[in-house]
């Protein structure tokens, strides 16, 4: 599935650069590209091919030189809004392309095979084309690494392609820093340093002394310009970039309104002639969540409409329905209920659930800045509850974290609800929908195997939880990447603040979930709740041991 962005993008370059005869001809020989398409929808490879042989027809290959500054266009930035949450730099979002490529099954799925101070090289698969349409393909990807600086507002960077052979093609974008002018600085100091000490050995006395206090000056003045000037350019570049993440997100947002509304103006109003459309709840990457109105008996729930491309496309309409499997086949009452699911005549697909009310543990954390030990404990047996019905069902969940965890107010209880099975791994469709070594899940809070592509297991659940619950309990996401040495001087720290002994035994039981090593985690998640409960029980005495045969809950204060 290709991301419609880039279909887009040839349209608004042709339409600015041609005018509006060329743009005409555009829409009429390629029919998937205009200014007011959904730039978050997939296109089939067949219709990008057209597209870029009409692109290259109306303004030549040349022209592909001017497309990154339209991928980036004010109505093109829906796509980047997932990329772009968090992201500091343009090697961040580098990065998140493997993961969202992979995610995707979208063709240039990156691999990384390198990265470097202010360089990112990487390769994807060359797909079976002729040579004409792989050299169009291989045009357009090295359109889309230059175009990521300029979300950040600096210079597009520059792609060499390094390589093309029968397997991959091997690109690098060598990109901007953030200020030229003070990385210029702080290379040329040192060089003008020894330019004036080598001038200096050929004189003496009172010239050398004038010359010395005249170069001292001008390395001063000059550093100083420099250091000015680069924090300058940098504010600058900083609100840019901050402007540009606004209106990806604004735009992400009105893209979802499109989307329902279309869907209304459809005919598929009530949606699959049974739901009526509420309030809007939320908006993620995948889709937006919808409250609802189930008309043969008025009872309300939640309507997930999730961007597929066309209904046509078999590898999106099989994540759809793997997440509608696994939710089926864990029905638990720490699991999110399923209770219909289908594509719609639009090519959106959807998901309906149960309505829940509450929110996300990574909102409650966030809120209060970290919870203390005794509920970090309560809510990871209800975590595990959830994730033993979901192994028992042969499922791993491959994305376990605080977002996907939300807090469902019932009466006067509060019950936890594991959400989003889009990334779960499912015996009898795991063969068709992820490549061998690929990446799934979220970065951060992926077990290190998970991380590189090896198969699922359980105990890479119990790795995710393990960093989600550090996360509660100290209010901090977890840095990219981080080592274990990391985990474990945050762990320590919150052991040293708490200063009881349910703050040291959680400290350890979190140590050994975030092993490296899969086999010092706790054995199964059954396991796990077991040393939860008892982490309960020996630091107080009054509250007896929950219950096994049904999840526990909080009550609201």
């Amino acid at each position: 599935m290709i991301p419609a962005y880039r279909v887009k993008a040839l349209y608004l370059c042709v339409r600015d650069v041609g005018g509006p005869e060329a743009a005409g001809a555009f829409t009429r020989k390629s029919p998937a590209g205009r200014a007011d398409d959904d730039e978050t929808a997939g296109l089939t490879l067949e219709l990008w091919l057209v597209a870029l042989r009409v692109f290259t027809e109306l303004l030549g290959p040349a022209a592909f030189e001017r497309l990154p500054q339209y991928l980036v266009h004010p109505t093109n930035l829906g796509h980047w809004s997932l990329l772009l949450r968090g992201a500091e730099g343009p090697d961040d979002v580098y990065r998140r392309l493997v993961t969202f490529s992979s995610e995707h099954g979208a063709p240039g799925e990156w691999t990384e095979e390198g990265a470097a101070r202010h360089s990112w090289r990487a390769s994807c698969p060359a797909m079976d084309l002729d040579p004409s349409d792989r050299q169009l393909v291989t045009r357009a990807l090295a359109a889309d690494l230059a175009a990521v600086p300029l979300l950040f507002g600096r210079r597009e960077a520059r792609v060499s392609v390094l390589s093309v052979d029968g397997d991959r093609i091997l690109l690098e974008a060598l990109f901007p820093p953030q200020s030229a002018w003070l990385d210029v600085g702080l290379r040329a100091f040192p060089l003008a340093t020894g330019a004036v000490c080598l001038a200096l050995l050929s004189l003496d006395g009172r010239e050398a002394a004038q010359v010395v206090g005249l170069s001292l000056g001008l390395l001063v003045a000059a550093a100083l310009v420099s250091f000015l000037l680069g924090r300058e350019l940098a504010h600058r570049q900083s609100d840019r970039a901050q402007r540009t993440r606004i209106a990806a997100l604004e735009r992400e947002t009105s893209v979802q309104e499109e989307q329902a509304q279309n869907a209304r103006a459809s005919g598929d109003r009530p949606i699959a002639g049974e739901y009526e459309l509420g309030e809007q709840l939320g908006v993620g990457g995948a889709g937006a969540v919808w409250e609802a109105r189930r008309v043969r008996d008025g009872s309300i729930v939640a309507l997930k409409i999730l961007r597929l491309g066309p209904a046509s496309d078999s590898r999106a309409s099989d994540r759809l329905q793997r997440e509608a499997e696994a939710l089926g086949l864990t029905w638990h009452p720490n699991i999110v209920r399923i209770f219909d699911h289908g594509i719609l005549p639009s090519g959106l697909g959807y998901l309906v659930m149960e309505r829940l009310r509450g929110e996300t543990l990574s909102a409650r954390s966030r809120r209060l800045r970290g919870l203390p030990p005794r509920e970090v404990v309560r809510w990871g047996i209800q975590a595990a509850e959830a994730l033993r019905a979901v192994h028992s069902a042969g499922i791993v969940h491959r994305d376990v974290k605080p977002g996907n965890l939300f807090i469902h107010r019932e009466g006067n209880r509060e019950v936890l609800k594991l959400l989003d099975f889009g990334a779960a791994y499912v015996d009898w469709a795991e063969t068709r929908l992820t490549r061998d070594g690929a990446a799934v899940g979220t970065p951060g809070y992926a077990a290190p195997e998970q991380e590189q592509g090896s198969e699922a297991h359980p105990s890479a659940d119990i790795y995710s939880l393990g960093v989600s619950l550090l996360e509660l309990w100290t209010g901090e996401p977890p840095d990219r990447g981080a080592s274990e040495a990391n985990l474990r001087g945050r762990l320590d720290d919150s052991v040293a603040q708490s200063k009881d002994t349910l703050g040291s035994g959680l400290g350890e039981l979190l140590l050994s979930m975030t092993s490296s090593e899969a086999k010092d985690r706790p054995e199964s998640v059954r396991e796990l709740r077991r040393r939860l409960q008892e982490l309960l029980v020996r630091t107080d005495s009054e509250e007896p041991p929950l219950p096994s045969t049904a999840p526990p809950s909080v009550k609201l204060a």
